[in-house]
């Protein structure tokens, strides 16, 4: 397959394909946050990538270098890398997509994930999204799903996770699972439901609800403890900010009343107030520079 190359072959058993790209569908880096965290966690091996030749606009992606004294020491493309985890405890292994919503040839890109989820046998195939809703920080964190085929409903309705209503724009990760749906693979897509008013930084309390239910789902023990501790900071930080800000203690006030209730309440969305969100942007990056470092929302130390 043209763009495809693979590293190693291991012997996996029963594997899961996990995908997460970053663009368009990766709001509060839920996406690539689980990904980034399921891989550095489980301690997953590369396996192979996506060459991005004729899949990326170079124009948009740009390449990433690092210049010393004058001199170019390295170039950086944008990268789609695949990795494998051997489950010690079952037979339920996975593999993991680390990559970026293409902007070229979606039937291609498609052609060559599917070609690795057939190599490996694979038995299911999961992507992460996330997207901003008017949800507060205070609540459980929402998760949501797609599925390409009806039977995998009474699975979400078992782990309390709910079906998703839209009309609209997709994204790739609807494009691959109508595409896993004709070659036969089952696959489903869960979304995290990010805070409208915490914007520009990652999620991990998010992050870290999404990684609950792919354990339960999967079957597959996953330490949250990384995240639940990046959490705690987020929402520390935010409870600081709200003791000083009336106006945003309104707004959640507001979305916790439609999250408790039955029906929604009125609730005008955040994003729309830009000096808002910009107050909260500000605020959450300023905390971060006094700690001298950003928090490990996706799982890195």
């Amino acid at each position: 397959m043209k763009g495809l190359v693979i590293r190693h072959r291991p012997q996996l058993r029963k594997p899961t394909l996990v995908v997460g790209f970053g663009g368009w569908a990766n709001a509060a880096e839920i996406s690539t946050g689980v990904v980034n965290y399921l891989k550095n966690v489980l301690g997953a091996r590369k396996l192979g990538e996506i060459h991005p030749e004729g899949f990326y606009s170079f124009a948009v992606a740009r390449p990433e270098i690092v210049v010393r004294h004058g001199v170019i020491k390295s170039v950086e493309i944008v990268s789609n890398k695949f990795y494998s985890w051997r489950n010690v405890e079952s037979d339920r292994d996975l593999i993991l997509l680390q990559a970026i919503e293409p902007h070229l040839s979606w039937p291609g890109y498609v052609d060559c994930v599917l070609e690795v989820a057939e190599r490996f046998s694979v038995v299911k195939v999961v992507t992460v999204g996330g997207f901003y809703d008017r949800v507060p920080h205070t609540r459980r964190p929402k998760v949501t799903a797609v599925v390409n085929d009806p039977a995998l409903v009474a699975d979400l309705e078992e782990f309390d996770i709910g079906l998703t209503e839209y009309e609209g724009p997709s994204s790739i990760h609807s494009y691959l699972l109508a595409a896993c749906g004709a070659r036969g693979i089952p696959g489903l897509s869960l979304w995290g439901h990010a805070p409208d008013y915490v914007q520009g930084v990652g999620n991990p309390r998010v992050c870290q609800a999404v990684v609950a239910k792919l354990s339960v789902l999967l079957n597959i023990d996953i330490d949250l403890e990384q995240l639940k501790g990046a959490g705690d900071y987020l929402d520390e930080t935010l409870g600081r900010l709200l003791n000083h800000n009336p106006e945003l203690q309104q707004h959640v006030r507001k979305l916790e009343d439609e999250y408790d209730s039955s029906g929604p309440a009125r609730v005008e969305p955040l994003g729309k107030t830009t000096r808002i969100l910009k107050e909260v942007e500000d605020f959450l990056r300023s905390e971060q520079r006094k700690r001298g470092k950003r928090p490990p929302e996706d799982g890195q130390n």
